[in-house]
């Protein structure tokens, strides 16, 4: 541009031929397209930024599609299904976490119709001695509908074990 920065540049064009196939004009336009580039850029950090702290997150956290399909899902998570997090991508819950489902559907229900968050909710492993906080919510499209659910959970198994060793020495 006139101040010597770079700049992207989308160019059209056609050319009009003789009956030879010699060009006879040609005909163009360039469009700056440097703004529409930056915004590309930022969205790409953006989304590099949300991965590694998914990716990091010391808790388990998913996102689910409004039909209830894993759209993202950390490590944390995916471990305490058994499976990778590449198995969970586009599987359902109800598939993927079936000892759970009967649990986690009623009040992926309830967000569906108040599109209030379900906080802090206790889940034990039904055969594991392992336990959970557990929080959902909802997650808006740009109208303000409702374009899927988020989790995550925490796992408070020490802390419970903790609590009722202070229990028993109480009693």
């Amino acid at each position: 541009n006139k101040d010597g920065d770079y700049i992207y540049l989308w160019d059209r064009g056609r050319a009009t031929l003789n009956t030879d196939g010699k060009a006879l004009k040609l005909l163009g336009t360039s469009t700056d397209v440097t703004a529409q580039k930056r915004l590309e850029y930022q969205l790409a950090e953006t989304a590099a930024r949300l991965d590694a702290t998914i990716a990091f997150l010391p808790l388990g956290f998913c996102l689910l599609s409004s039909d209830y399909h894993y759209i993202r899902i950390n490590a944390a998570l995916a471990d305490l299904n058994g499976l990778s997090v590449e198995e969970h991508l586009g599987g359902k819950v109800s598939d993927i976490s079936p000892f759970a489902w009967g649990m986690i559907e009623p009040i992926l229900k309830q967000i569906e119709v108040t599109l209030e968050p379900v906080l802090n909710v206790e889940v034990k492993h039904p055969s594991e001695d392992r336990t959970w906080l557990v929080s959902y919510y909802p997650v808006p499209d740009v109208d303000g509908g409702l374009l899927g659910f988020g989790s995550v959970a925490l796992e408070i198994t020490e802390r419970q074990q903790a609590l009722n060793t202070l229990r028993e020495t109480n009693v």
